[in-house]
């Protein structure tokens, strides 16, 4: 399964998957005085993001670095260090890279399974849904899900560098089935970080089960203080 994230970043991000014994493993004491309120299966998820981002930092030469919980529930990553964790079900992921070729990055994971009709709604702009009701092969009936999860990965990649959250109906997907890659625009005013940037570029894979989407922003895309 690390094959169907780690294609969706570039060479420089560190891509994981969840093992069997991550779901309960050892979490560092601050990190499991953060579950004492959750349920069971929050905090196997919990637990699974937490150990998934420890080897992630292990592998950028980073020990013993506890991952806690910003006021918006972003995870709080060391120093020059940025990342992205998603669960779902049975499946737990993470991307992590040294801040400086990549400036953000948002994953996302969804099941792979059609949208209530009234999600959608919520969901998807005017211009998505006259995609989505065109031909779009035997899988067309997962791609509104295919939206969302894009939405959601432009969300977590947006909001380290904007500090604030964006609505559904404040971006448009355009997927490229041939591909595997999707654009997300802004319909709002970008932060002035983003002003140079048209469109939020990602890349998507699937399998049985799930529908995987990743953003990355690059530093060249951005306009940087100088």
């Amino acid at each position: 399964m690390d094959q169907m994230i780690e294609r969706l970043f570039s060479p420089h991000a560190v891509t994981l998957t969840a093992s069997p014994n991550m779901w309960d493993g050892p979490l560092y004491p601050e990190e499991e005085a953060l579950t004492k309120p959750m349920a069971p299966n929050r905090k196997r998820e919990f637990t699974a993001g937490r150990l998934c981002a420890r080897q992630g930092l292990d592998r950028l030469g980073i020990q013993n670095f506890p991952v806690l919980v910003g006021k918006n529930r972003e995870p709080l990553w060391p120093p020059g260090i940025i990342g992205s964790i998603s669960h779902c079900r049975n499946f737990c992921g993470a991307v992590i890279a040294r801040q400086g070729s990549i400036l953000s990055v948002g994953l996302d994971v969804e099941p792979l399974e059609p949208m209530a009709t009234d999600v959608l709604d919520l969901v998807c702009t005017p211009g998505e849904k006259k995609w989505l009701q065109t031909d779009n092969g035997p899988n067309s009936l997962f791609w509104p899900k295919l939206i969302f999860s894009a939405k959601e990965s432009a969300f977590k990649c947006h909001f380290p560098l904007a500090k604030t959250f964006l609505d559904f109906k404040d971006v448009e997907v355009a997927i490229n089935l041939e591909d595997g890659s999707f654009s997300v625009t802004l319909l709002v005013p970008p932060p002035e970080i983003l002003s140079e940037v048209t469109a939020l570029n990602g890349r998507f894979s699937t399998d049985d089960n799930h529908v995987y989407t990743g953003v990355e922003i690059a530093s060249t895309e951005c306009l940087l203080p100088e």
